[in-house]
């Protein structure tokens, strides 16, 4: 009865609560209010369910049986269904009051302008790493040093060229868009971020964040993201939320692993972007440089890590899989061919070939990334009907990104020019007509490779007839296709075994990256007590010492007095490293150990608790001294 009485008593006062948040005008009081609401409704759910399915089921049961008691007990039974179903639906209300709260408050905090043109919040109610919590917000809890990463972002499988092209950024502006978010996500000139580490990375078929944010402030950071790209893209939050995916937790760090693998590109096992995630990670922990101009990284403690494992597991997927060998397009396929087959048939080594592009379309523009990709420097010449349309493809990101220094184009009317100047031939054109013909190839003497990627073909039959002429078509392509691709299948399951333990690993030490603020205010602590007594200790020498050095002269015995205290300093200094080390040495073991967020937590708040600690950047923010490095 008294559980249900209490029971009865969270549903009025959290509805009551709930009711009030409408009112609220600030971030800091949704997420103070919430953060209370929420978890005393989850568990007075816990308690419901355990009262209907607990001891008061077998009460029931065995009651129910009992002459004029049957209806009664099925009433009662009836009525705990009823409060455990409302509890839960009070809890996603709840849930639900708090995400779209903080949506409209970083939605208008989008528009408003800090004096140097960036946003910044205004909210002073919100602990965010460095500082001091305000009054409004909540007692600090376990999680308050508990960091968890994130990814948001847009790729190739939803958003289009055109949606990714407005989030893009050049690689050269990566960390100061990370600096912006940051300061974006600051909630006052005195404490932290919301989002205090931030990598980027964005090509041509992605753009991801990865950031990291106290764990107890997952809800503001994510709408905080949300909100800063809104501002930076032009869009409006209902065009993000079509393409935008999030992953947080472990999921964000799978995420991550994978896209260095090659798992979620475009080309499966691709290896190109296993060297856009070192970028990203490079960047993000690069120093800054006032002179040269150059912007500092924004990565921190945790995602610089986070990125450093990434290229690790990437390179790991790489050496000890065959995830990325075999071409499984048919361009990147046509490419391969011409690496392999180019010494037989022509009698040149790959790099000293001259390629020639029929056509200026999609497929064209595959064959340039595949062909850039393995021969950046490779002469090549794309001839279209449309000269201009030859120029912009050679002019895209995607392609000049790779290469194409010494490629040009030419109007189809040059093609026989062409062609009988290279040494490759790829027909990759629009066209439902053949193009090229064997009397296009009769006066030439040397070797020439055709390759036909076309359906239907654009590169007439009879050139294979053609004594000089080797040409290739999609069927000798096509195999040699869907052999490497069902290859790279079979090698996803052996990647993702890789994966696996690895993301428990950094999750594991993520985790334990809690204890860490604990940890440093008790070495602050013991380097407080050392000074404390040394103090004493020196005004004690200062009075003995003269006696024991009274047969020198006065110089001399200041002298001996100086290096007797400096070398006590240093012993001392020695003596509490020591005492120290020891202290924490079974702290950290405890914190290695592999275990549920539960229990890395219950570890935490006993170390907090049983010896009274504070996260040292509290300390630091009321301008105390820091501990000795």
């Amino acid at each position: 009865a008294a559980a249900l009485d209490a029971a009865a008593a969270a549903v009025e006062g959290a509805g009551g609560a709930a009711a009030a948040v409408d009112d609220a005008a600030a971030h800091d009081d949704v997420e103070a209010v919430m953060a209370k609401i929420i978890p005393q409704i989850s568990k007075f759910h816990k308690q419901a369910q355990l009262l209907r399915h607990g001891h008061m089921r077998e009460v029931i049961q065995r009651l129910q049986d009992k002459p004029g008691l049957a209806g009664t007990f099925s009433q009662f039974d009836t009525i705990l269904q009823q409060l455990d179903t409302q509890i839960h639906d009070l809890r996603h209300t709840a849930v639900g009051i708090r995400s779209s709260e903080l949506r409209t408050y970083f939605e208008n905090v989008a528009g408003v302008e800090g004096e140097d043109g960036s946003q910044e919040l205004v909210s002073d109610g919100i602990d965010q790493g460095p500082s001091e919590p305000a009054a409004a917000v909540i007692a600090p809890t376990p999680t308050e040093t508990m960091m968890e990463v994130h990814v948001i972002g847009l790729s190739h499988h939803k958003a289009s060229v055109e949606v990714r092209e407005k989030l893009a950024v050049q690689k050269a502006n990566w960390n100061r868009y990370a600096q912006e978010l940051v300061k974006f996500s600051r909630t006052s000139s005195s404490s932290g971020a919301l989002v205090p580490e931030v990598a980027v990375l964005s090509t041509c078929n992605r753009f991801e964040l990865y950031f990291a944010a106290q764990q107890f402030n997952r809800h503001a950071a994510l709408e905080c993201v949300k909100a800063f790209l809104m501002r930076k893209s032009g869009l409006s939050r209902e065009e993000l939320d079509q393409y935008l995916f999030t992953h947080s937790g472990e999921d964000a760090i799978n995420h991550v692993f994978e896209v260095s693998a090659g798992l979620d590109s475009l080309v499966l096992g691709e290896g190109q972007i296993l060297a856009q995630v070192k970028d990203s990670h490079q960047h993000c922990q690069k120093r800054g440089d006032d002179e040269s101009g150059e912007v500092a990284g924004s990565g921190g403690k945790i995602i610089s890590r986070l990125m450093m494992d990434a290229v690790r597991v990437g390179k790991r997927a790489r050496t000890e899989t065959r995830i990325g060998f075999g071409s499984v397009s048919v361009s990147s396929v046509a490419v391969e061919l011409m690496l392999l087959r180019s010494q037989a048939v022509l009698g040149k080594l790959a790099q000293n070939v001259r390629v020639c592009i029929l056509g200026a379309g999609e497929m064209s523009k595959l064959l340039l990334i595949a062909l850039f990709s393995k021969l950046p420097d490779v002469h090549v010449t794309v001839v279209n009907r449309t000269l201009e349309k030859a120029e912009q493809l050679l002019a895209m990101p995607d392609v000049r990104g790779r290469g194409g220094s010494n490629a040009k184009a030419m109007p189809m009317d040059r093609m026989a020019e062409v062609v009988a100047d290279s040494d490759v031939v790829f027909a990759a054109t629009g066209s439902k007509e053949v193009i090229l013909k064997a009397e296009h190839l009769q006066k030439r003497e040397q070797a020439v490779m055709l390759v036909d990627i076309c359906m239907p073909s654009n590169i007439a039959t009879d050139c294979a007839e053609v004594e000089s002429a080797k040409l290739y078509n999609v069927d000798d392509l096509k195999q040699v296709q869907e052999e490497n691709t069902r290859r790279r299948q079979r090698e996803m399951q052996q990647v993702r075994e890789i994966i696996r333990p690895e993301v428990e690993r950094i999750h594991q030490w993520i985790m334990s990256q809690a204890a860490a603020p604990y940890l440093c205010n008790l070495h602050s602590r013991l380097e407080h007590s050392r000074e404390e007594r040394m103090a004493q200790l020196a005004k004690q020498l200062q009075r003995k010492l003269p006696q024991v050095f009274a047969d020198l002269d006065e110089e001399d015995a200041a002298e001996a007095s100086k290096a007797v205290l400096e070398l006590m300093e240093q012993e001392a200094m020695k003596a509490i490293r020591h005492v120290s080390d020891d202290m924490c040495a079974p702290i950290y073991a405890a914190l290695k150990e592999v275990e549920d967020h539960e229990a890395k937590t219950h570890k935490v708040r006993a170390l907090r608790d049983m010896l009274k600690l504070e996260p040292e950047y509290k300390r630091r923010h009321r301008g105390e001294p820091q501990a000795a490095r």
